[in-house]
């Protein structure tokens, strides 16, 4: 028989030490139908903490990297995070209510019933109705897979799939890999089977979840060095998310911190929580302002248009009355319309290649295109120039012509 120096058998060191699972939360909630989901959780918080990035959860938000928010689902994501290369000057709307918004217009319907009022909270109608090919948790950051899937950003980065750095919606590489050898896992927070499971990294830990219903749980999932495929992710169990985390310092070596400085420790903290609130809703101010300027822009283009219109009906009144008795036949206005509308695609065809062309730069270097109006001072004015990109510059409205 095979036996140690110390008199035991060699057999009894590998024995498994029995080790007591840690109790896994609950993280099903009610839906206004009376079903139990699981929701991502960072689209139900209510306090400051909705300001954190649905897919790295952090709460920074600094040029060329910001977070923008969905004007529909109120969907919070950095820049990199999410592939937005420039933000908009009207709304911005993550991809799942984008798609549906575009759909409901091709449809016929009036913006006003496609979403509710701002007023009145976020509108997840449209991202409810998405669902995830590698999870069974709702609302989200959403993308398309390249074979037409939706999936979290999430689920993919902490699945190793490969993640185009760009504007668009199917910019994530296929997942069949992943869900076919998860096939036999379940998932020990939810306890679904099917998606695509990933197992705990410390050691040889068996415990196997989802990314979302990690984090859903509180789970620690570290992310360091990059965005998409280049970064550097980790998800670790509630048994072994505190080895990972810092250990705080000895009793002996903690300073004590006076009364005062903790009093003042809440009293920045709590007006940090309202400066992130004020810059939210600051955010969304400017891009309902935006909206308005786009608006009354194109309401003055359409009254220079008609008043064009009538006073061509009145150097030629004869030939109007012909071509308005023309326009009640719906086929004839339909030929007008489709006509003039691919003249206008040829116009903007036309205006591109020659921007491409030496000429058309010249052209566009000595006639500017205004594209933005604000009120600041000299010196803002500066300051702002030195962070706007080649091609474009802030100057009085009195510059003199070239």
């Amino acid at each position: 028989s095979t036996r140690h120096s110390a008199g035991r058998n060699v057999e009894d060191f590998y024995k498994p030490v029995e080790d007591v699972p840690a109790p896994v939360p609950n993280v099903y909630t009610k839906d206004s139908s009376g079903q139990e989901v699981i929701y991502d959780k960072y689209s139900i918080q209510k306090t400051d903490q909705d300001l954190l990035c649905s897919v790295c959860g952090q709460g920074h938000s600094e040029e060329p990297n910001q977070i923008v928010f969905c004007e529909m689902c109120d969907l919070a994501v950095h820049q990199r995070c999410y592939g937005v290369a420039q933000i908009p000057e009207g709304e911005w709307l993550c991809w799942p209510c984008k798609e549906y918004e575009s759909a409901c217009l091709k449809k016929g319907m009036p913006k006003s019933q496609i979403r509710k009022p701002r007023f009145q909270g976020s509108d997840f109608t449209a991202v409810d109705a998405v669902k995830c090919a590698c999870c069974p948790v709702k609302r989200g950051a959403f993308k398309k897979t390249r074979q037409g899937e939706w999936v979290h950003v999430v689920c993919a980065m902490w699945n190793k799939v490969s993640i185009e750095d760009k504007n668009a919606a199917d910019c994530i590489g296929s997942v069949k890999d992943c869900v076919q050898g998860s096939q036999s896992l379940t998932c020990s927070i939810c306890n679904q089977k099917g998606g695509a499971i990933i197992k705990c990294n410390y050691g040889h830990c068996q415990t196997f979840f989802h990314p979302l219903c990690a984090r859903a749980a509180g789970f620690i999932m570290p992310l360091r060095s990059g965005v998409g495929t280049g970064a550097m992710v980790r998800a670790y169990c509630g048994r072994h998310g505190h080895l990972v985390q810092q250990q705080p310092l000895p009793q002996q070596h903690q300073v004590p911190i006076s009364p005062m400085l903790v009093e003042h420790i809440e009293w920045l903290e709590t007006n940090l929580s309202r400066l992130r609130k004020a810059r939210q809703e600051l955010e969304r101010l400017r891009l309902i302002s935006d909206v308005l300027i786009k608006r009354e822009k194109t309401k003055t283009s359409l009254l220079r248009a008609e008043q064009e219109y009538i006073l061509k009906c009145l150097q030629r009144p004869k030939i109007a009355k012909d071509f308005e008795e023309k326009m009640q036949n719906p086929e004839y206005a339909q030929k007008v319309l489709s006509h003039a509308d691919y003249n206008s695609q040829k116009r903007k065809a036309y205006y591109q290649a020659y921007e491409k062309t030496k000429y058309g730069r010249q052209h566009l270097q000595a006639h500017p295109m205004v594209e933005r109006q604000r009120v600041m001072t000299v010196d803002q004015a500066k300051a702002t120039n030195v962070k706007l990109p080649a091609g474009y510059l802030y100057v009085p409205l009195d510059f003199p012509k070239k």
